[in-house]
């Protein structure tokens, strides 16, 4: 029997953000009340914005992630796994999406004003707009990555501080310390 190497929990927490992260990027109406300008002005945002783009690339992120543990449990089935993982990742955020994109959209409306949607789509559409668009992608991947290594030498050097201080108060220290 093929045993999945990846924890329910963690790919359901992997899945999880993808979902959440398209549901932040991805807007409609989320009623039939809902302004009917207001709901334009934010499919523009979402159109100019490229966020379904950025909902792919959640897709990636997400086989990134999953594909290397499958290939450790079945290494001569790359291919195979590759196609596995791409259509059933695809096919669950596909159809996630509706309820996602009715969730958004209400998430949108709450926080900007038609006019505030309308100024950030005109921002999004100057040079400057534009490539933040392009380079956001960039920044937020080594805003990413630097912030885990900071994260990471904090740790360590509270960890040694503390290991410090329980033997200046000859307190034990545990072994995984």
């Amino acid at each position: 029997m093929f045993r999945l190497p990846l924890s329910p929990l963690r790919a359901v927490r992997s899945l999880s953000f993808a979902a959440v992260f398209a549901g932040l990027c991805l807007a409609a109406p989320a009623s039939a009340q809902e302004d009917e300008e207001k709901t334009a002005a934010i499919r523009e945002l979402v159109e100019i914005t490229q966020v379904e783009a950025m909902a792919d690339q959640m897709i990636g992120l997400f086989n990134e992630d999953i594909l290397p543990m499958l290939l450790e449990a079945n290494p001569d089935q790359s291919e195979k796994l590759r196609t596995i993982v791409r259509e059933e990742v695809t096919a669950t955020m596909n159809d996630m999406k509706p309820a996602v994109v009715a969730l958004t959209a209400s998430v949108w409306s709450r926080h900007f004003s038609t006019q505030e949607i309308r100024e950030l789509t005109a921002f999004y559409k100057t040079p400057l707009g534009v490539k933040l668009l392009e380079k956001q992608p960039v920044i937020a991947r080594e805003s990413m990555q630097a912030g885990m290594q900071m994260s990471q030498q904090a740790a360590m050097t509270a960890m040694e501080h503390i290991k410090q201080r329980l033997t200046a108060e000859s307190l034990s220290i545990p072994a995984p310390l």
